[in-house]
């Protein structure tokens, strides 16, 4: 099951719009701070989110497959 990890400021919205299209077997941690998201998802093979936060955590996960800004 592929799991994505998405830094922003705005988590809510995030999580709502990608939890609104239905993605099949996808694993979802949403969060706003860097430390909280890589604790809860630090073995995602999907990162993305707002710029400075997907490059402060990229170097700290596991195994990425797919980065997007």
């Amino acid at each position: 099951m592929p799991r994505a990890l998405v830094l922003t400021k705005h988590p809510d919205e995030y999580r709502r719009l990608i939890e609104a299209a239905a993605l099949p077997d996808l694993s979802l941690v949403v969060a706003a701070e860097v430390d909280e998201g890589l604790a809860a998802g630090g073995d995602a093979d999907v990162l993305m989110g707002d710029p400075a936060r997907v490059v402060a955590a990229l170097p700290r996960l596991a195994n990425p497959r797919w980065v997007q800004l």
